[in-house]
Formats: C-alpha cells, structure tokens, sequence
C-alpha cells in the first residue's frame, strides 16, 4: 500500500474548544482507487468533509485536464453534495516565479452544490464531465476580473 499525506483543517469555537472541520489526503499512486473510496466515504459518514481535486494529478497549463469519474463515487455513493470549487490566479503566487513568492489577487469561488441523487440518470453517468463543465464556467467568468 502507498503511503498517503494528511492535512487537518481544525476550527476552534468561542469556547476554545477545537473541532476536525475538514481532513484532506494525497496519496501515493501505489494505493489503488477503490481503498481511496472506502477511506473517503467512512470520514464523509462521520461528517468530516473531504477535498477532491479529480483532475487526479496537477496541471501545469490554463486548461483542465479531464475528470476522473471513479473520483465522483464517493458522493454517489454517500448521497452528499459536490461543492464544485474554481481556483483563479493561483500559479502567479509561486508555480510561475519559481523560486520566488510574489503577492497576487487569486479568485476562490464555490459553485451551487450538485447533489447527485437528484440528477437525471445520464447526467449522473458523466457526473465527473458535468462537474467539470461548471467549475470551468466559473474559470471563464473569474479570468475577466483578474
């Protein structure tokens, strides 16, 4: 099995009181797929959110590389909401300076949720191209503001 880095996102409330908002994983490509799936749907059934970039691997061009539909199982089989997410700007803080660090305005936008199980059953077929298509509409429309 390949070994798998974790990041936890932790909030702490007006108490103090510290609470695993969010817990996000990359593995290795010696792990297969589906031992990604299982871990993904035990954390989202405990109400910890993942984080899922399903292009599967980081690109270095403007333009997305396809989704990988096997990524959009963990909310099929779960039934929770896709929070489609668009990343505007973010090569110009580092990836395009390298080595260097340089200030820049990046755009996060958040999508309207996809719930899969009120799909119809094509779209649910091409869940991943169908994600895709909304991230990349938001791309489109961020890239005039930078």
């Amino acid at each position: 099995m390949g070994q798998r880095s974790q990041i936890y996102i932790r909030i702490k409330d007006e108490d103090g009181n510290t609470t695993l908002f969010a817990k996000y994983f990359q593995w290795n490509f010696g792990e297969r797929m589906i031992s990604r799936a299982r871990y993904g749907i035990e954390y989202i059934k405990r109400g910890i959110s993942i984080c899922i970039f399903p292009e599967g691997t980081r690109n270095h061009t403007d333009e997305m590389l396809p989704f990988k539909e096997g990524s959009m199982k963990i909310a099929e089989k779960t039934g929770c909401p896709i929070i489609p997410m668009a990343i505007t700007n973010s090569a110009e803080i580092f990836e395009n300076h390298l080595p260097f660090i340089r200030p820049c305005h990046v755009i996060l936008e958040y999508g309207t949720p996809i719930l899969p199980n009120e799909l119809t059953k094509e779209e649910k077929k091409f869940l991943g191209s169908y994600t895709q298509n909304q991230i990349q509409e938001m791309l489109n429309k961020n890239k005039s503001l930078i």
